[in-house]
């Protein structure tokens, strides 16, 4: 595409590499109101009349500050993920009235599409399984995973992430004298950067005795924060049930402090006195409701409780401009969130904020750098051997980098924590194009449900892991046959035209191997027959969908659905795969 028949539009990939060129003539040419002999001999090379030259220079600048846009989108986009974090009390949940709540919560996360999701007000492991299930997985395939509950003083926290996205690597929590405050530490999974997510719900309502008591939760994180290495990236989320900047509990957690460590910023720097007060209708977040019904704080929006704080490395990573509480768009101060019209979100959202919760959601968006993982993996599963009495782990790379070698982890599913296995480091083979194989065998004495991940070790001490595969312990001879699923990481990945998938499973009878997309809507069945227990099959996608038309470049899912699958999903049988046409 042209301009004219002397100047042409550079596709980015080509403008980058001319730039260097081109730009010293675009410099040159506006840095000065008068032109110079160069310039005028460039114009006049061309055959051009000294006003001609001028309008083509203004066009020429304008495609040259277009461009300098694209290209730094392109090279930010390869190097960079942006990952969505919400943060949401949910109002007492379960509590008697979530069958109702439920569809509304469904809209408000439909559309908010977070790709982790912190909540307080959660009461119950059944809570935290009905919302999973009922909220978040509702349709195919299941993107979320929950964090397993803590039952805590009173009401407490809670995570879902998108495996996906996110690798979940550990909880704990800090006791305080009304409620625990959680901290959660995860990793984006094409990042090797650690984030901690802290989350808490400070002592409600106002006055002196209640803000001493919101202040001494806050000194009791600020002494964690402020034992944290230097740099470590934290945010703070949740429900602060502050009024104003000013007070104490808030200034603590802001203030320099006797180490800067833990010190954390407001991405939005709002000072003053945040409730009732009509300078921060943007910010409030409580409450969008004015009449009294299924529990909750009314009064209308006129507070800002839900908060999302940062560590000095986070307040770079943050895009401040997706920052919001979600569906508040400044109009409805003292009054209900669904009084229509909203400027900030369909009504039937609007309506959905307003029966779901006392809260309003807080979501932002957080950029995290791409780590080049070290080694390509080709397979990773594991089962039972013949006697029953121990597993065996096994997989292959097809390339490594800097790899020192392998430890194996495990953990139940009643357990949050993956435990490294004694004596199980095997050696990996550095920088090498060559494929290898590996495997590790431990004994086992008990029966149930395990979880196995690789923990791989780079030479500088950068650890990765895997995704886990799940292996079900049946050391009783009563059982003919081990109960083992596995479904491997398709190769290559990403991939064109063709990739190999390879599963195996526990129960001998039908079983399907289906392909989604990132809605959640199936475009293929790769495998539906009946499958012998224990048996690896390997299975070829060559892209195309049911119908043999051949499916566009994005992101799809594979799932494994063995025979005796259940209403519960099984970590590890549904996977990420990527088309490149």
């Amino acid at each position: 595409m042209k301009l004219d028949s002397n100047f042409t539009i550079l596709s980015p990939k080509v403008f980058r590499q001319q730039r260097s060129i081109e730009g010293t003539i675009v410099s040159s040419l506006f840095c000065d109101n008068t032109s110079s002999p160069r310039e005028i001999s460039f114009a006049i090379s061309r055959g051009e009349p000294r006003y001609a030259f001028a309008r083509r220079t203004k066009y020429l600048f304008l495609l040259t500050l277009v461009l300098l846009v694209l290209v730094g989108n392109l090279t930010y986009g390869q190097d960079y993920d942006t990952l969505s974090i919400v943060s949401y009390n949910l109002l007492n949940y379960p509590g008697s009235t979530s069958a109702a709540r439920n569809p509304e919560f469904r809209k408000i996360i439909n559309s908010l599409s977070p790709d982790l999701l912190v909540v307080q007000e959660m009461t119950s492991t059944a809570g935290t399984n009905e919302f999973l299930t009922n909220v978040l997985n509702v349709s195919a395939p299941p993107l979320f995973t929950a964090v397993l509950f803590h039952d805590g003083p009173d009401t407490d926290n809670g995570v879902y992430y998108r495996a996906d996205k996110w690798e979940f690597i550990r909880a704990s929590y800090i006791p305080t004298a009304l409620r625990d405050i959680a901290e959660y530490i995860v990793r984006p999974v094409n990042s090797s950067q650690q984030l901690r997510i802290y989350s808490v719900h400070l002592k409600a309502s106002s006055g002196s005795a209640n803000e001493q008591k919101r202040s001494d939760e806050a000194t009791i994180l600020r002494n964690h924060l402020d034992s944290l290495a230097a740099g470590t990236n934290f945010i703070i989320v949740g429900d602060y049930n502050i009024y104003t900047s000013g007070e104490g509990a808030f200034q603590k957690l802001i203030a320099t402090g006797t180490s800067s460590n833990g010190q954390a910023f407001d991405p939005l720097n709002l000072n003053g006195n945040w409730s009732g007060n009509a300078a921060f209708a943007p910010y409030h977040t409580q409450s969008p409701r004015v009449r009294s019904f299924g529990g909750g704080s009314t009064g209308g929006m006129d507070d800002r409780f839900d908060i999302i704080l940062t560590s000095t490395s986070m307040s770079s990573k943050i895009l401040t401009s997706t920052y919001k509480a979600y569906g508040n768009d400044s109009n409805h101060f003292n009054d209900s969130i669904n009084r229509l019209p909203n400027a900030a979100v369909p009504d039937s959202i609007a309506n959905a904020l307003h029966n779901a919760s006392d809260h309003l959601p807080v979501t932002a968006k957080f950029v995290f750098p791409r780590t080049n993982l070290p080694i390509q993996l080709a397979y990773f599963n594991g089962s039972l051997n013949s006697t029953r009495d121990s597993v065996v782990v096994r997989w292959g790379t097809l390339s490594e980098t800097n790899n020192f070698g392998f430890e194996v982890q495990k953990r139940s599913h009643e357990t949050s924590e993956f435990q490294t296995i004694p004596n199980s480091f095997v050696p990996g083979h550095g920088t090498t194009l060559d494929p290898h194989y590996y495997r590790f065998a431990e004994q086992v004495t008990t029966s149930g449900n395990m979880l196995y991940r690789l923990k791989q070790i780079d030479l500088d001490g950068t650890i990765h892991y895997t995704e886990p595969i799940q292996i079900t312990l049946v050391t009783s001879v009563s059982h003919s046959t081990p109960l083992t699923y596995s479904l491997s990481q398709n190769y290559p990945n990403p991939f064109n035209p063709s990739t190999q998938i390879r599963f195996s499973t526990g129960h001998t009878g039908y079983t399907a191997v289906v392909v989604y997309d990132i809605l959640g809507r199936e475009v293929a069945s790769l495998f539906n027959a009946f499958a012998d227990a224990g048996k690896e099959y390997s299975i070829l996608f060559d892209g195309h969908n049911a119908n043999g038309s051949p499916l566009p470049s994005g992101v799809y899912f594979y799932r494994l659905r063995p025979a005796s699958e259940t209403s519960t999903i099984l970590e590890g049988t549904t996977r990420r795969m990527i088309l490149v046409r």
